[in-house]
């Protein structure tokens, strides 16, 4: 009896060795197969695992069955005709009044006739598509012809014309619209004035960065009444935001630089657009916002830069009575 159970034992044994091989091997399987999954959820899309083929089963305990495999048949359908869609994904805001120019394509006239039965084609409709075109910088010479006069026969009424046209720069060859640009291309879109010589060689004109830089000083000079204009209506609104930031300053024959300071005041008016007015300063001495906001009656809007402080304390000692 003791021999027969031994046997059976050892039989058992066996088999149970047998079976944990197998599940071993399947577990090793499934840890390879979820680490594909991982991979393929969480990881880079171009990694690809060349080894396991397209169709084998991914998770071969599971039986899911036919159903589930053809919703995940239409998941994919609807995935792929998703990509075909990012052709329409750009975002491009354009002005009602933008200038549209129209080309028609029209079939040539010995196209309007169909080769099968001979008839001629009828228009059926039209389809548009519109895309967003630039048309490069265009300058030219704008050239006054001033005609002159004088009376037959009486050479002592002289010659008759009429008079020059006035000019913000007396007796320049620049016309003001060339001279909008210079200033907006440097103060609005940060140009310096070697890039915008390279830009105007472009188009077969030299010009010499100091002439660029000459008329741009004179024509700041012949802004000073506006300027002037737009600090005294800043000055007469209730509130003004302001700041200090730190720009370079050439320092003139030594060929260094040195930080100096630019103030921004922004003026706030129910009635008046906002717009922003610059001061600038070698240093930040308290004596350039006092001077800039001496007549300012209003609400200060700035951080708790000393002079702001000083200044308030200035004009409440001041309003207050003896």
């Amino acid at each position: 009896i003791y021999y027969a159970y031994s046997t059976k034992s050892d039989l058992n044994l066996s088999e149970v060795l047998l079976e944990n091989e197998l599940l071993r091997n399947e577990i090793e399987q499934l840890k390879e197969q979820l680490a594909w999954l991982r991979k393929q959820l969480y990881g880079p899309k171009s990694e690809k695992l060349s080894n396991i083929p397209l169709d084998a089963p991914l998770l071969p305990c599971f039986d899911f069955g036919d159903e589930v495999i053809a919703e995940e048949k239409k998941e994919q359908i609807s995935y792929e005709r998703k990509k075909g869609v990012k052709k329409d994904s750009c975002k491009l805001e354009l002005p009602d009044n933008m200038e549209v120019r129209e080309t028609i394509h029209e079939l040539p006239e010995e196209k309007l006739i169909d080769e099968a039965t001979g008839e001629e084609l009828v228009e059926i409709g039209r389809e548009s598509t519109d895309k967003l075109a630039s048309c490069p910088a265009k300058y030219y010479i704008k050239r006054d012809t001033y005609v002159k006069y004088a009376v037959r026969n009486n050479p002592l009424s002289g010659v008759i014309q009429l008079p020059s046209a006035d000019s913000v720069l007396k007796g320049s060859k620049f016309d003001e619209s060339f001279m909008a640009e210079v200033v907006t291309a440097k103060l609005a879109y940060h140009l310096p004035f070697y890039r915008q010589q390279e830009m105007l060689q472009c188009f077969g004109i030299k010009i010499e960065r100091q002439t660029l830089s000459s008329l741009f000083v004179n024509l700041g000079d012949k802004l000073e009444i506006l300027y002037n204009e737009m600090k005294s209506l800043a000055l007469e609104c209730r509130y003004l935001y302001t700041d200090d930031t730190p720009v370079r300053m050439l320092e003139p024959g030594s060929g260094k630089t040195r930080e100096a300071r630019m103030w921004i005041y922004e003026a706030a008016h129910p009635d008046v657009p906002a717009y922003k007015v610059y001061d600038f300063s070698i240093n930040r001495s308290y004596d350039h916002p006092f001077n800039f906001l001496k007549n300012f009656k209003g609400v200060i809007h700035g951080d708790a830069f000393g002079a702001y402080v000083k200044l308030d304390k200035d004009k409440d000692n001041a309003s207050s009575p003896e």
